[in-house]
């Protein structure tokens, strides 16, 4: 499957310093993917589009760290989610504003992923928003 521009970036990151600042610019605005919690599964399935003033309930790991992902196929990297069916959508920026304080990994499953700390994306708004 084609890589998404922000994982192209992401995987630059890693060895071209000089594209992390473009990283994260395409970070707040691309739309990232959030796994709701079974709890809170809508009757339909598929990506849907966050609503604004929407209160949603997600699925968190180990310390309460938030996996996000930047495309459907880096959550079907791990066999445990590859049948989650309530995903919602919501643009980095937004998300990143919405949830202050959290921690957040991007693309848990992947040889390329990153951890957001609350501080670093505290930074990253100020800098690149």
């Amino acid at each position: 499957m084609k890589e998404t521009n922000l994982e192209e970036l992401l995987r630059k990151s890693f060895t071209e310093p000089s594209e992390r600042n473009n990283f994260y610019i395409e970070l707040l605005k691309t739309k990232l993917i959030l796994l709701e919690s079974e709890n809170d599964i809508k009757e339909e399935e598929g990506i849907r589009e966050s609503e604004e003033n929407e209160s949603i309930s997600f699925i968190t790991f180990e310390e309460g760290i938030v996996p996000i992902f930047s495309s459907i196929s880096k959550i079907h990297e791990d066999d445990d989610y590859k049948n989650h069916t309530s995903i919602i959508a919501i643009l980095g920026k937004d998300l990143f504003k919405n949830l202050k304080g959290l921690t957040f990994i991007l693309n848990p499953f992947s040889d390329y992923r990153k951890k957001l700390e609350s501080d670093g994306i505290e930074e990253i708004l100020n800098t690149f928003s």
